[in-house]
C-alpha cells in the first residue's frame, strides 16, 4: 500500500481529531493487511471544504520542509509516510494553522424550507455522517443522518426500499425507541443532492458506555437495576416487533435520552410484513451478538432479536461478553455450538430469575427461546424462580469436526459436509438431554438418604443410571444418521434415544426422538411411546424402538394396530416417571430371564397381518 499526500493529511486529521498520537498511524500502516484496509477506508472518507483547506496548508508546510517532493508525492511508502506524519502532527499541534469556521448549512423539512440548521458533526459510519441540528419549527435539537451516495440511492428500486423502511420507522412510537421524523432529499452547499433521515437526538451516551463505566469501577448492577434496564429495552423491542425485526441489537445501538434507554439504528431492519422482499441494505448484524441462524443466513424471526438481547443482557449482568474472539470463524462456532456460560459463574450475586431468563434467551434453537418480548417480560416479572432449559456442554469432537471441515471444505462433497454438521448438531442435542437428566437426578438426590443416584457415562451415546450398586436404566442414543425419509406425525426425525429398564422385560422402556422442521436446524426432543399389540407379544411397559420400527411407524402410522404410537412434549416429566418406575421394579422385582422372549420380528408381523386383517394390506 502506498499513499498520496492528501491521504497522509487525512490520516493526520483523523489522528488529531480522535486525540490519538502517531502510534495509531504506525499500527495501521506498518501492521497487518486487514489493519491497512481499515486505514484505507478512513482515508477515503469525505472531509468538509474547511478541512480540505486546512489540509492544503499542511501540505505546503511539509513541502517547505522538503519532506514531500512533488515528483514522487503520490507514491509514498509506509516508512516514508510514518516520517512525514510525525512531522505533520507536530505542525498541527503547534496551532500554526486552524480549520476555518464551517459554512452554515440549512436543510428543508416537512414543515418548511430551512427548517433544520446543522450544528455539529457527531460521527460517521458506513452509511454516511450524523449531525446535531436545530429544528426551528419545533424549537428543539434533532439528529440528522446524511447518507453517502455510494449506498446506491440513485437507483430507483433501492430508493423505494429506503423510503419504505423510513416510512415504517416513522410509524414506531414508544418511550424506549428513538423517534424517526422524516426521510427526504436535499441540496447541499457543494451543489450535491443527498438523502437524509431526521431523528430524535440522543447525546447522553449509550448502554455500551454505561457498561464500560461500571466495569472500570468494578461494580455490578444490582438485580433491581438490572430488571429496570431489561424491562425498558424489552418495551422498545416489543414496539419495534409490531412492525420490524431489528437484527443489529447491541449496547451501542441502545441510547440514553433523559435517563431513559431507547433503541436506535434500524439500518439492518427487516420488516415483518415483507418476508418475501429480497432487495435490502441489511447485513447480518454484529458478530458478537449474532444468533446462530444469522450466521447461516437462515430464517430470522423475533427470536433472532431475543437471542441478541440475551447477549446484551448477559453483558449488562456480568460486564463481560459470553463469547469473544477476534476471528469470525471462531465466533461463529461459539454462537452455533459453544456452551452457554452461566451468568452466576461470573456474578454470584445474581438471582436465579435473572440467570434463568438470560440463559433461555440465548438458547441455540429459536424454538427453545422466548417467542417474543412479552414472554420475556412475563418471566422477568414472575415471582417464582426461572426454570431455564439447560443446554449441555458441547463435546470437543463437535468443534474438531467443524475445524476439519473448514480445512478440507474444498475436498469434501456437500453430502459429507452436511453429515458432519448434522452429527455436531445431534451431539449438541444429546448433551442437552443428558443435562436435563442430570438436573432431575440432582433434585432427586437432594431428597434421597445416603445412597445416591449416579449417571455413569460409557460413551457420548451410552449411559447407565446406577443406584446402590444396581443398574436401573440404560440410556442409549442412535449414533447413525437417519435418512430424510423418516417422518412421524408430519415431523422429520433426525435422531433417537431410549431409556431401557434393566429390571423389566428386554426392550421395555421409553423413547426419545429428535424432531426437526425447516425453520429449526437444531430440532426438539419429544417422547415417543410405542406399544405392541398383545396378539403379537405381551409386554407390561411401552417398548423401545430401533430404526426399523421407526421406519415402519413413519410409513404406516397406527394403521395396522399391531404397533401403535403416541408423541408428547413432556420430556422432563417422562424422565422423572421412568426413574420412579425403575425404583418400583426394585420394590416389586420380576425374573428377567422368564420374561425374555424372542425378539419381535416385523416380517412375522407383516405376514400375520396379511393373513388376519382381511383387507389385503
Amino acid at each position: 500500500m502506498r499513499f498520496t499526500r492528501e491521504q497522509l493529511v487525512k490520516a493526520l486529521l483523523e489522528i488529531y481529531g480522535e486525540q490519538k498520537d502517531k502510534s495509531l498511524f504506525r499500527i495501521n500502516v506498518i501492521g497487518r493487511p486487514s489493519q491497512r484496509g481499515n486505514l484505507e477506508s478512513k482515508l477515503n472518507m469525505d472531509f468538509t471544504p474547511e478541512e480540505r483547506a486546512f489540509a492544503g496548508s499542511i501540505l505546503k508546510d511539509l513541502e517547505l520542509q522538503r519532506l514531500i517532493i512533488p515528483t514522487y508525492a503520490d507514491a509514498i511508502s509506509p516508512t516514508e509516510a510514518l516520517k512525514i506524519t510525525e512531522a505533520g502532527l507536530q505542525v498541527i499541534k503547534s496551532g500554526k494553522y486552524k480549520i476555518p469556521a464551517a459554512q452554515e448549512v440549512f436543510l428543508n423539512g416537512n414543515k418548511g424550507d430551512n427548517q433544520y440548521k446543522l450544528l455539529e458533526k457527531l460521527g460517521s459510519g458506513g452509511f454516511g455522517d450524523v449531525y446535531k441540528a436545530f429544528d426551528s419549527f419545533n424549537t428543539k435539537e434533532v439528529a440528522i443522518k446524511i447518507f453517502q451516495n455510494s449506498l446506491n440511492l440513485t437507483d430507483s428500486d433501492a430508493l423505494e426500499v429506503w423510503k419504505r423502511e423510513a416510512a415504517q420507522a416513522i410509524n414506531i412510537h414508544d418511550t424506549n425507541v428513538i423517534e424517526t421524523f422524516e426521510f427526504r432529499k436535499g441540496e447541499f452547499p457543494d451543489g450535491s443532492e443527498k438523502y437524509y433521515l431526521v431523528m430524535e437526538l440522543a447525546d447522553a451516551g449509550n448502554l455500551g458506555r454505561i457498561i464500560n463505566t461500571h466495569k472500570s469501577d468494578g461494580k455490578y448492577f444490582p438485580d433491581s437495576e438490572l430488571k429496570t434496564i431489561f424491562l425498558e429495552i424489552l418495551s422498545g423491542i416489543k414496539a419495534i416487533h409490531k412492525i420490524a425485526l431489528h437484527r443489529d441489537l447491541k449496547p451501542e445501538n441502545i441510547l440514553v435520552v433523559n435517563k431513559a434507554l431507547k433503541i436506535s439504528d434500524f439500518g439492518l431492519a427487516k420488516y415483518v410484513d415483507e418476508s418475501t422482499r429480497t432487495r435490502t441494505f441489511k447485513g447480518g448484524g454484529t458478530p458478537k451478538y449474532m444468533a446462530p441462524e444469522s450466521w447461516t443466513r437462515g430464517q430470522t424471526s423475533k427470536a433472532t432479536d431475543i437471542y441478541s438481547l440475551g447477549i446484551v443482557f448477559f453483558q449488562v449482568a456480568t460486564l463481560e461478553l459470553p463469547f469473544s474472539s477476534a476471528d469470525d470463524y471462531e465466533m461463529e462456532n461459539m454462537h452455533r455450538f459453544g456452551t452457554i456460560p452461566s451468568t452466576k459463574s461470573k456474578n454470584t450475586e445474581l438471582s436465579n430469575r435473572i440467570d434463568g431468563v438470560i440463559k433461555k434467551m440465548m438458547q441455540k434453537s429459536p424454538s427453545d427461546r422466548y417467542p417474543n418480548a412479552e414472554a420475556v417480560i412475563d418471566d422477568l416479572q414472575h415471582s417464582e424462580p426461572a426454570t431455564p432449559i439447560e443446554v449441555g456442554p458441547l463435546v470437543e469432537t463437535a468443534k474438531a469436526i467443524l475445524d476439519q471441515e473448514q480445512k478440507e471444505k474444498n475436498e469434501l462433497s456437500k453430502k459429507d459436509a452436511d453429515a458432519k454438521k448434522k452429527r455436531a448438531i445431534i451431539q449438541c442435542k444429546i448433551n442437552e438431554l443428558i443435562e436435563k437428566t442430570q438436573s432431575i437426578i440432582e433434585n432427586i438426590n437432594n431428597q434421597l438418604p445416603e445412597e445416591k443416584l449416579w449417571l455413569s457415562k460409557g460413551s457420548d451415546t451410552n449411559y447407565t443410571l446406577i443406584w446402590s450398586k444396581r443398574d436401573l436404566l440404560r440410556i442409549e442414543f442412535n449414533s447413525e444418521l437417519f435418512d430424510s425419509t423418516i417422518k412421524i406425525d408430519g415431523l422429520n426425525v433426525i435422531a433417537s434415544g431410549a431409556m431401557e429398564y434393566t429390571l423389566a422385560r428386554q426392550d421395555e422402556g421409553i423413547n426419545f426422538i429428535l424432531t426437526q422442521n425447516e425453520n429449526d436446524e437444531y430440532g426438539t426432543w419429544k417422547v415417543l411411546e410405542v406399544n405392541t399389540s398383545a396378539l403379537v407379544r405381551h409386554i407390561q411397559y411401552p417398548r423401545i424402538t430401533d430404526y426399523k420400527i421407526l421406519k415402519r411407524i413413519s410409513v404406516l402410522g397406527n394403521a395396522m394396530d399391531v404397533i401403535t404410537h403416541s408423541m408428547r412434549d413432556d420430556v422432563d416429566e417422562e424422565i422423572k416417571k421412568v426413574i420412579f418406575q425403575a425404583f418400583d421394579l426394585i420394590k416389586n422385582p420380576r425374573d428377567r430371564n422368564d420374561m425374555v422372549s424372542d425378539p419381535l420380528n416385523l416380517d412375522d408381523i407383516e405376514e400375520k397381518t396379511d393373513e388376519d386383517d382381511g383387507f389385503g394390506y
